[in-house]
């Protein structure tokens, strides 16, 4: 089960949001019916130390997407 202990709502959207990527990229890689090719131990680390540099960009990636619904929707908060 995965829960999110984050610090703000930035921070748990975040983490959801790349939740949900990752659910959607495993539903589809098994919708193929063959085989999935594990990596290995060594491969998924180096990528999630990739990640470092992302880490605190929560708040920015939250109002980047706020910004973009109010411009879509300027009356999404009434």
């Amino acid at each position: 089960m995965f829960l999110s202990r984050a610090k703000t709502v930035a921070d748990a959207f975040e983490d959801l949001y790349f939740f949900e990527k990752a659910a959607q990229t495993m539903i589809l890689a098994l919708s193929t019916g063959k085989p999935l090719a594990v990596l290995s131990d060594n491969v998924a680390k180096a990528t999630a130390d990739g990640w470092g540099p992302y880490r605190g960009m929560a708040m920015r990636h939250f109002a980047y997407l706020k910004a973009e619904l109010e411009r879509d929707d300027p009356g999404f908060k009434n």
